[in-house]
């Protein structure tokens, strides 16, 4: 009887708790999905991703309208996305250990660990990583302190970094 004619999801994390229920669901609506990371599938009309990093399979069912950029999901048989830009499929799936933590509640819930594939940490539009904690620039921040600790470390020593959520 209701429908929305867009839905737009910026800067946050979306978790499908059933493997059977796709974690976003549209038959109409256009769905935007900003610097967003999603545990479970994505069924929708019409899907414009910037920055998403999606945990499950995506069908777009109007893929010609829409885009997918800079974006990485699973490269399922199953899939069906909208025109690609820079945006990366990783096979079989988006690995679980790419994740500090999957569980809700965790102080690393849904960052990206160091395990994590190099598309997935360096493939945002700002070359940080893909997903809900874009605009930490984490990546670059950590790069940008090993250059200056291995510019001003004494010779000889060696530095350890040590990750705390």
């Amino acid at each position: 009887p209701c429908s929305a004619r867009e839905i737009a999801i910026c800067d946050s994390i979306v978790h499908s708790l059933d493997p059977d229920v796709p974690a976003i669901s549209s038959r109409i609506a256009a769905v935007e999905l900003h610097r967003v990371t999603v545990f479970g599938d994505v069924v929708v009309n019409r899907l414009y991703a910037s920055e998403a990093l999606i945990q499950g399979t995506v069908r777009v069912t109007d893929n010609q309208t829409g885009c997918f950029r800079f974006s990485a999901t699973d490269a399922h048989p199953d899939r069906r996305l909208p025109p690609q830009f820079e945006s990366h499929l990783l096979a079989p799936t988006i690995p679980n250990h790419a994740f500090t933590s999957r569980r809700f509640g965790d102080p690393g819930y849904a960052q990206l660990g160091p395990t994590a594939p190099i598309e997935i940490l360096r493939g945002g539009e700002n070359r940080s990583e893909i997903g809900a904690f874009n605009r930490r620039l984490l990546p670059i921040r950590q790069a940008d302190l090993a250059n200056k600790v291995a510019e001003y470390l004494p010779f000889g020593l060696i530095a350890q970094f040590i990750r705390e959520t």
